[in-house]
């Protein structure tokens, strides 16, 4: 996970931390190149969280009538389905991406909802 994939409300984990709670990312400095920071640390500190079915139900994701299938109740038409390299993102039916890390969940939720994820 690089720096330049994240913006501020990103959830990641702290490589110094790995059993505890994520991080909330609430600065990033991209002022170096060669040392981007996310709060205050640099880059290579952090990871990706990686996205999973037990995830998606805290983000208030519900299973679907498949039992790969996920979706949000609020927001029917944004759909996840497991596959053997992450979830696939369909909206109303399309195809968009393939997700591996909760960020990147996070990154495309906001802009086709207008809505920021939230935990249970």
């Amino acid at each position: 996970m690089k720096a330049n994939e994240l913006r501020i409300g990103n959830w990641v984990q702290c490589q110094d931390d790995l059993d505890g709670e994520p991080d909330y990312v609430h600065h990033l400095d991209f002022k170096d190149v060669d040392r981007c920071r996310i709060n205050y640390i640099g880059e290579g500190n952090y990871l990706g969280i990686p996205l999973t079915e037990e995830r998606l139900k805290r983000f208030w994701f519900e299973q679907g009538s498949h039992p790969t299938m996920f979706y949000h109740p609020e927001y029917p038409w944004f759909e996840l389905e497991k596959t053997d390299k992450g979830f696939a993102l369909t909206v109303n039916a399309f195809y968009v991406i393939t997700l591996e890390q909760v960020h990147e969940l996070q990154n495309a939720f906001k802009p086709l909802t207008g809505e920021e994820l939230t935990i249970k």
